[in-house]
Formats: structure tokens, C-alpha cells, sequence
């Protein structure tokens, strides 16, 4: 195992580990109450705009959530909501 590991010892440790979630059957405003969120209060945001956003505001972390045809897509920095809530239970969507 640790040679597995001292294989990749060149790439620079960085705190984003992103999950994506495909979501069928659902809008994109109830998929950010899932999360926590307010539809009312999203706004248009690229990924290191939410980062730095998420850095500023401690407590929060930022989900973005789009539409793909006819999917909803919610991508979440995972190693984001670990250190601002202890653990990453709670992730994800119940399968239906």
C-alpha cells in the first residue's frame, strides 16, 4: 500500500474531493432544499467563485446544482462539507 501511495507523493494535496449526483425525476429548487439550500437565495456562481465564497462564510458550504437534458446535477466539494460539519453523512440522494 505504500508504495501506491508514494507513487502519486508528487501530486499537490488539495482539500476538494467532488461528488456528483445525477438526480431523475426532480427540479433543480428541490434539489437545493435537499441540500439544505433556499431556492430563493441561489445565485449564478463558477466553481472557485463558490469555493472562495465557502472559505469567507464558515458553515457553509456551496452545492451547484444545474440542469442536463433531462437530469438535475448537483456537484458538491465532499472534503469541503467534512471540515465544516464534521463528516460527510447526510450526502447524496435516496435511491428511488
Amino acid at each position: 500500500m505504500h508504495q501506491l501511495i508514494d507513487a502519486y507523493d508528487w501530486i499537490e494535496y488539495q482539500n476538494v474531493v467532488l461528488t456528483f449526483a445525477v438526480i431523475q425525476r426532480s427540479s433543480t429548487q428541490e434539489v437545493v432544499r435537499t441540500y439544505g439550500g433556499d431556492p430563493a437565495e441561489s445565485q449564478l456562481m463558477t466553481t472557485v467563485e463558490a469555493e472562495d465564497a465557502a472559505l469567507d462564510e464558515s458553515g457553509f458550504c456551496y452545492i451547484q446544482v444545474f440542469e442536463y437534458q433531462e437530469h438535475v446535477i448537483a456537484l458538491e466539494n465532499t472534503a469541503q462539507r467534512i471540515e465544516v460539519h464534521g463528516s460527510a453523512s447526510g450526502l447524496g440522494w435516496p435511491a428511488t
